[in-house]
């Protein structure tokens, strides 16, 4: 019986923690690993998108368009209630002959 790591494949089976890991055979996106009888470890996956395809964040990027967008208004919004109480004041204080 082979062993992987200091265990059979009968403690490795049993163990809960490592049963999500190991993998007799596998099928998944058209590529399959059959049942040789040799029990795998799959430790790493990798997806590529063509960067000149379909956006995927179009979503994410509107959403933060529209943020942007809010908060300019605010700011513009402060500044015209800054300068039109700077402008009232220099009105008040200034000393405009009769």
């Amino acid at each position: 019986m082979p062993k992987i790591k200091g265990k059979t494949a009968e403690e490795i089976i049993q163990l809960k923690k490592d049963t999500t890991r190991v993998k007799w055979s596998m099928e998944t996106d058209g590529i399959s690993f059959p049942f040789e009888g040799i029990p795998f470890i799959c430790v790493g996956a990798a997806n590529y998108q063509c960067h000149q395809g379909n956006d995927v964040d179009k979503n994410t990027k509107i959403r933060r368009q529209q943020e942007r967008d809010e908060k300019e208004v605010i700011v513009d919004l402060i500044c015209i209630e800054y300068n039109l109480v700077k402008l009232l004041s220099c009105l008040i204080s200034c000393d405009m002959p009769p």
